[in-house]
């Protein structure tokens, strides 16, 4: 069997991706105890895009090849942006 190690490397690459999955996992946890007009648990929520968009930044300024991280940013941030708009609808239980 195989052991995997969870470098440094791999956390900084996964960043992006665990904060998506927090959004996930908040809006799990969070929607079914929130009611209209409620706006606690979308602030956490509001975070995440501009966080993710500049671990993006970073990750494509630091590391080699330049295009792959690229791609990675432009298809992560296309899917993050319909997972998080789901998320706020979930919350906070209004169509924006």
């Amino acid at each position: 069997m195989r052991t995997i190690r969870v470098t440094r490397e791999f956390m900084l690459r996964g960043a992006p991706l665990l904060l998506t999955l927090f959004l996930i996992l908040w809006t799990l946890a969070t929607a079914p105890f929130t009611s209209f007009g409620n706006r606690w648990a979308v602030y956490p929520v509001l975070v995440v895009p501009p966080l993710t968009l500049l671990l993006h930044i970073g990750l494509i300024v630091v590391r080699r090849p330049r295009w792959a991280f690229i791609l990675y940013a432009v298809v992560h941030m296309c899917i993050q942006a319909y997972v998080w708009q789901v998320c706020l609808i979930l919350i906070s239980k209004d169509w924006l």
